[in-house]
């Protein structure tokens, strides 16, 4: 399993596609200050998924804090999606 991407990479990603971490907030429909405050080590699932799904990675991806509880809390909606049709298609779990 990977290690969770460092947060400066996170913000690197997001400023890259919306210019901003507050303008990814506002078109996301996030708190402010939210993403960070999630990469700053607080527990902010909105913001973690909202950042899986738009990175396209799995959610212990984002945050150490997910990491550590990948198997309770699952992935990103997205990467369920993709992993839920490999499924279907391979008939193995992901």
């Amino acid at each position: 399993m990977n290690p969770p991407l460092h947060p400066e990479e996170i913000k690197a990603q997001l400023r890259m596609r919306f210019g901003t971490v507050t303008n990814f907030e506002r078109k996301k429909r996030l708190a402010a200050r939210s993403v960070s405050q999630l990469l700053m080590g607080k527990a902010i699932l909105p913001a973690a998924e909202a950042i899986a799904d738009t990175l396209d990675i799995p959610l212990h991806r984002v945050s150490a804090h997910y990491h550590d509880l990948y198997c309770k809390l699952s992935t990103s909606p997205r990467y369920r999606q993709k992993a839920a049709k490999a499924q279907r298609l391979t008939g193995k779990a992901a």
